[in-house]
Order: structure tokens, then sequence, then C-alpha cells
């Protein structure tokens, strides 16, 4: 049994996934470095291995035990830090000490193991100094000493040498192997300095978006990496196509025999070679993994050139001695000699590119319940539903959204802020007239006056004549007083003054006779389905938002301020067809599009733009079902006459046969998206 174990391990930073079904199994006394570029999880991993974070998805078994919720201060695990994080204002002795005086040990073992690991670590005398009085090398052989003394079940490293010049990354890296074999603990070593890594290491596992790619020996490593991405990763720039021949030999694209070392089964592989690897040699000359070529490039490096030699089987990168010297244009031979042949090619892909695309159609097909299933389940969560296809043909027809008050903003989300009284009519008789006004007027205000006309015991009184302004505000004719009701803007407009101390731009005024009456302070608060539904509805293209309202303060400039939409991405109509779209109507039979299980702008949005995308995805899914049936069916014919069918394998039949569903899986999240 390995002493650390990660499996399945899904981790990362809110929605950022960094590691995706990690695996890593480390055997007492290894040595292990995680190898790979920025990004890749290196750090993330190591975090998790000492406790600072807990994974997502997983389990960390320790000797057997399950460490995933362990917390930080109760794992035996020693860490040091790229930064050292050395107590400045402490001796080098009460840096050492400090973990074993968190332990409550007796003051003179603390003596006995702090000075025994100081001579381990070549700094006996340097006790008495501080951080400040001490090299890069020596802080960091301090930060190594205060990890060790505690004699931890397991030693962490997260770059250590990263801030150290290369002598001393060169000498520190000894040492720390040094003492690792020493003292027998168990390490991971996280860095992205390959030559680091395979000095140090027994294994190193070479990680890659969140996986590991490959763990083993530096040497096998080095030599024989697995995948394409791993070669690359450690020097290999040459990449080309093998077919096996016999044991040993391969034929190139061209035909051209190549030797490899190979150990793997398998008809198809890609070779590779390192720059430095490949001779080159004047034009004609015979031997094994010769390949003639031209020179396109070459280019001064000091100590050698690097040529970039065109050939039958693809652009090489090489490296040339100094002293040779082929210009632009000169006919070389290129003669392989530490050759790699990877598990690859196109064979099997080549093979059965036929089947897969001629079973396409019948995926989709099948698969189409997948997008409605999908799209059912979104628009539930959001309190709607679709009415069956002719429903979702409707909904996704090029038309224009009305919105209304309530819409944009539901009544919990408008509240008083204040009011203020001008004049000696009483507080009852000017909440009775505003309340009148926005009641003939069918305002989205009404249920705040409603609930200002039970605080205050207002008065109830019937509008005589009544008018709304395009320029944003409604007149009415009250028991022979001439009301006015709008913004700050409209009563300027109106002739009315307003004292400087009162101008509020969230606020309704009222006047009587123009004569400013009461301002009533209003907060408009956002509320985030609207948001949402707001940016679906213009993300959808098609769709033009018409702005129906009957609140003479929301208008398209309002918006942009609460919900950052772009004023001229939506329709305002003029003051009398705003009043007429926000009318009711009768519902015709028959046109139902969606049926809708709560009342609300995002839920009706929502729908709308679903049905969108689940009309799409239907026509993606036709679509791909005709080009499948039509490539699959020639392909098949001029790949079977070609013998291309004779590779098949109960296990590629097995493969391509899942893979039926994929198209029908992708619509599902295309849909799901929407």
């Amino acid at each position: 049994m390995a002493l650390l174990e990660l499996k399945g391990i899904t981790a990362g930073y809110g929605q950022n996934v960094i590691l995706r079904d990690f695996n890593l199994n480390v055997e007492r006394g290894e040595f292990v470095s995680l190898l790979g570029s920025s990004g890749c999880g290196k750090t993330t991993t190591l975090r998790l291995i000492a406790g600072f974070s807990e994974p997502m998805q997983g389990t960390i078994s320790f000797d057997g035990r399950d460490y995933t919720h362990v917390p930080l201060h109760k794992r035996n695990f020693g860490f040091v830090f790229q930064s050292y994080a050395l107590f400045p204002h402490m001796t080098v002795f009460d840096n050492v000490a400090f973990g074993l005086k968190m332990r409550k040990l007796d003051k003179a073992t603390i003596e006995r193991d702090v000075m025994q690991m100081l001579k381990l670590v070549d700094l006996e005398g340097f006790e008495n100094r501080y951080p400040r009085e001490m090299s890069g090398g020596q802080r960091q052989r301090v930060a190594l000493a205060r990890a060790m003394v505690i004699k931890p079940d397991l030693m962490l490293f997260d770059e250590p040498l990263s801030n150290l010049d290369a002598k001393l990354r060169v000498k520190m890296r000894v040492e720390i192997r040094r003492i690792q074999q020493e003292l027998g603990f168990t390490a991971i070593y996280v860095t992205h300095d390959q030559e680091e890594c395979f000095a140090i290491s027994d294994k190193v596992a070479i990680m890659n978006k969140g996986v590991i790619e490959q763990m083993d020996a530096p040497s096998t490593i080095y030599n024989s990496p697995n995948t394409e991405f791993i070669a690359r990763f450690v020097g290999f720039e040459n990449f080309f196509e093998l077919t096996r021949a016999q044991d040993g030999v391969f034929a190139a694209a061209d035909g051209t025999p190549i030797r490899a070392a190979d150990q793997k089964p398998g008809e198809r592989f890609k070779g590779c070679i390192r720059p430095e690897d490949v001779q080159v040699r004047p034009a004609g000359e015979k031997g094994n993994n010769a390949i003639p070529g031209v020179v396109m490039v070459s280019t001064f490096l000091g100590r050698h050139n690097q040529l970039n030699v065109k050939t039958a089987i693809g652009e090489f990168v090489v490296s040339a001695d100094q002293t040779q010297v082929f210009p632009v244009g000169t006919a070389v031979t290129l003669v392989l000699s530490i050759l790699t042949a990877m598990r690859g090619g196109k064979s099997f892909l080549w093979s059965w590119t036929a089947m897969l695309l001629a079973g396409f159609p019948a995926g989709v097909l099948i698969a189409y319940a997948k997008p409605f299933s999908t799209f059912a389940k979104k628009l539930y969560r959001v309190g709607a539903a679709v009415a069956g296809w002719q429903g979702a043909r409707i909904l996704s027809g090029e038309a224009g959204l009305i919105i209304e008050d309530a819409d944009l903003f539901p009544p919990q989300n408008v509240t008083q802020g204040g009011m203020k009284l001008y004049g000696s009519r009483p507080a009852p008789m000017v909440i009775g007239y505003a309340n009148a006004v926005v009641q003939t007027a069918g305002s989205g205000l009404v249920p705040l006056f409603e609930q200002m006309m039970h605080d205050q015991n207002g008065r109830r009184y019937t509008v005589d004549s009544f008018r709304r302004y395009e320029s944003g505000g409604l007149g009415a004719t009250i028991r022979g007083d001439v009301v006015l009701m709008g913004s700050i803007a409209f009563m300027k407009l109106m002739r009315v003054r307003v004292p400087e101390g009162t101008r509020l731009k969230q606020a309704v005024y009222l006047s009587v006779n123009g004569e400013l009456t009461a301002v009533f302070a209003l907060n408009y608060a956002p509320a985030e389905s609207v948001r949402a539904g707001l940016a679906s509805v213009l993300r959808a293209g098609a769709l033009v938002p018409v702005l129906a309202t009957r609140d003479f303060m929301i208008t398209p400039q309002f918006l942009k301020q609460r919900y950052k939409i772009p004023p001229e991405h939506i329709e305002f109509p003029i003051v009398e067809e705003r009043a007429a779209l926000s009318e009711p109507e009768t519902v015709r039979s028959g046109t139902q599009g969606a049926l809708m299980a709560r009342s609300s702008f995002a839920s009706f949005a929502g729908s709308v733009v679903a049905a969108r995308g689940l009309r799409s995805t239907a026509i993606l899914c036709i679509c791909i079902a005709l080009v499948g049936s039509i490539l699959g069916a020639g392909l098949m014919f001029v790949l079977t006459f070609l013998g291309a069918d004779l590779a098949a394998s109960c296990w590629n039949l097995f493969l391509y046969t899942a893979l039926w569903l994929l198209p029908g899986l992708l619509a599902g999240l295309l849909a799901g998206r929407a």
C-alpha cells in the first residue's frame, strides 16, 4: 500500500476547477517531484496534501488513514515555502525551535534536536544570527531545518529554490537530496525547472491541465515519453508518422525504413527525436535512418547552428556543429540516431471514420430527446414551461418583447425613502391626491402609495380628468385642483418652482395648482432575476425589448443606471402607445406559446430565449444528420474498397457505437446553455 494516495480528486477555487479526477500514489521513502507549466495544478495539489484546502471530490489517504478532512495542524507534515517564511524577529535557533515549542517539549529536548538539525544542514555556529544577516542559501537551509526538526511524516517543497541564483540552486538541490537520503523521509517537490526536477527525484510526475500525463523515473520520462505533450516538454521537436514493418523497424510516410526503440504493441506510431540527435551529412550518403532533405533556414546560435531542413516526411529542426556550414538551399542527408517511437498514428481514426460518420444520423435522431429534456428542466427552475414543439416555435419567432413596470421592478423592490410636504395641505389629502393619480394611470407605484394611504390614513378622491405627458409626468383635476405628478425634470418643464435643497433625482414630485406640495423619495432596487432576464433577451439578438411602462421614472436611461442596459437596445414608444401596449388583452385560442408556473419577467424571458435555443438545436441536429449521412455513405464505400475495414475490432466497434450519442449530448448542453 502506498504511503500517500490521492483518488479521484477534483479541486479548484470557486468556479475555476484546477484538478479533475486527479490520482497520485507516493511510496514510503520516495522523493517525488511534480513538474509542469504554470497553472497545471502543482501548487494546488501540494496545498491539498498539506491541508491548506480541501477537495471538491475525491479522497486523500496517508498511511492507510483518511486525511481528506483532517485539519492542517493535525497533519505531521513539514512544509518548505518558496519565500522561506522565516520569522525576521527571531534568531536561527528560535526559528528552528518554533515547531518544537508549539508541541510543548522540554527545553533540553528542544535544544538537543535544534542543534542536531543545524549540524545536519551545516549551520553550526549560526544559531544566534537573524535571517537578515544570512545569505539566500543559508536562509533556505534554516527553512529546511525548521521543517525537518519536528520529524515530519511527509516533507512538502513548494519551489524552494526559485529565489536563488543558478549556482546556489545547483548546490542546494544536492544538499536537499543528501539530507533526504540520510534521513530517509518521504518528500513531494513542486517545481517548473526540468533540470532541477530530474536531478533530485526518484520519480517525476508530469502534469498537464490538472492531470498526470506520465509518472516514472526521470531517465524513463526523458528517453521514452508516453505522449507528444511530454515529448515536447522534455525537448523533442521533430515528429513524424511511422508504420510498423517488423520488430524494431518501421516505415516512414515515404516508405523510408526507420529503426527506433520500440517495446509497444500496435501498428501505427509517431516517431520523435531531439534536434541534437539528428546528424547532418552531405547529400547522397546512405545508411540506417538516412533521409534526404534541403536546408530551408540556417540560424547561428553560438556554440551550434540551428537548421530547418525540409524532407519528404516533414520539416526537421537540427542542431549542427558550428564547424558544419550548410547554406540555405543546400541538399543534405539527415541521419536519425536516438529515435523514440510513441503509440499513435492515424490508422485507428482512418479505418473507422466512415463508420463513425455513418452512425451520426442515428445518434442525432435518437438523442434528440436530450435537448428537450434539458430545456424543460431549465425552464422549470425559472417558473416556466413551453407547450410542446408548437409553443417553442411560436416563442422563437421574430417579435418584440413587451416589458411593463412590475417586470423590471417588482413591487417589493420599490420602497419609499421618505416624504416631505410643502404648503398648508395636510398629509392625508396630499397622499390621497397622489394615490388617485397613480391609480388612474395604472402605474407600478400603486402598491407603494396604497401602503402610504394605510400608514398615513390617507383620503380617497375621484379624478375628474386625467392626462399623460410625453415629457414624463401625469396630470389630473381633483375637486377643482390641478394636480401634476412626475420627475424633477417634468416639474421644471411645467414651471413649478423646486427649492434647491430638495432636488432629488430618484423621487416623485407632486404639485397642486402650480405650487410644489410634496416630494416622495423612492428607492428602486434592481433584482438579479430581472438583470439575468434582460441580459438573456439582449443576447438572443432578434428579440427587441419594448418598454411599455406607466411609471414615469422608468425610462431607458434609468435602466442604464440600474441594470447597465444600453438605451439604444430598447424601444421606447410614445406615452399613448406605452399605455395601449400595457393594457391587458384576452389571450386568443391556439396562440399560447408558454405555460407560466409563476408570473415574472425572468421566467418569461427564460422561456423565450430557451425556445430559440431549442429551435436552433433541432436545426443543428438535422444538419448534422444530413451531412453525416452523405459523408458517411461516401467514405464508407471508398474506405471499404481500399480495405480499411480489415482493421476492424470489437473494441473499435464498441467505442464508435458509444460515440453515436455524442452529438445529442452536445446538443443537450447547447440547449441548456441557452
